[in-house]
This record gives structure tokens, C-alpha cells and sequence, in this order.
């Protein structure tokens, strides 16, 4: 009986199993590293929360730069979880300008920003993050 119960232990942890949990580890974490990305960066476009002048003023941005293909740009602007506004353009940049709502503090701000075909919608946090 032993021997039987090891048998089924060596079944279960192939080689090939072992893989497939490494890569899917790996991939997992690129997933939540992307889903939640800081200020900005560039996936095909660059884009993402811009400070203005200065990161207390109040003035930010959300925004999908032009270029690199065409389709769906949509940036958005959320203060303490909460929808603000934003915008959705075709073959142009998106920049949605937190002024355009009001006056907000921007280290409780994101930019939530999607470009379809080429990334899905992910936050942007402010380099000053308080929220």
C-alpha cells in the first residue's frame, strides 16, 4: 500500500504540472502589476495621471496619448473611489482634465485609462498617493 500512495504522489507533482504552476505565477503577478500601475507609462502609448504645475494645486490629468494605431481611448478621473468625469475619443489623445469637475486633492486621485485594442482599463495613482 505504500508503494501505491507514492506512486500517486509522483502523478500528481510532474514535471510538466510544476511548469504550468511557475508560469502561471509569473503571469499572475504581471496581471496585478499592470492592473494597478503609478503615475504613468507606456504600453503602445504612453499614458496614465500627470500632475500639473505642481502635485497640491489641484490640476491633474488623465490621459491616453495619440498615436501607435487606431481605436477606443477612454481616461478617466476618480477622487476617493468616486467617479469625477472623463472622456472617450477615437484616433486622438483623451486627456481628461480634473478642473473641467471642480477642484479635487490630487493625492486621493486616479486616472483610470484604456486604449482598446491594445490595453484594458487599469489605474493610475498619483506619486504622491495619500488615498
Amino acid at each position: 500500500m505504500t508503494r501505491s500512495v507514492a506512486t500517486e504522489e509522483r502523478r500528481r507533482l510532474t514535471p510538466t504540472l510544476v511548469i504550468l504552476v511557475v508560469a502561471c505565477s509569473f503571469s499572475f503577478a504581471a496581471i496585478v502589476t499592470f492592473a494597478f500601475a503609478d503615475d504613468y507609462h507606456t504600453n503602445c502609448v504612453g499614458h496614465g495621471y500627470l500632475h500639473g504645475a505642481s502635485q497640491t494645486d489641484g490640476s491633474f490629468f488623465s490621459r491616453v496619448e495619440g498615436g501607435c494605431g487606431s481605436g477606443s481611448r477612454r481616461c478617466d478621473i476618480y477622487v476617493y473611489g468616486s467617479y469625477v468625469g472623463g472622456l472617450s475619443v477615437g484616433d486622438a489623445t483623451c486627456n481628461a482634465w480634473s478642473r473641467e469637475w471642480g477642484n479635487y486633492t490630487e493625492c486621493a486621485s486616479t486616472a483610470h485609462t484604456k486604449f482598446l485594442p491594445y490595453f484594458n482599463e487599469h489605474v493610475h495613482k498619483a506619486s504622491n498617493w495619500c488615498g
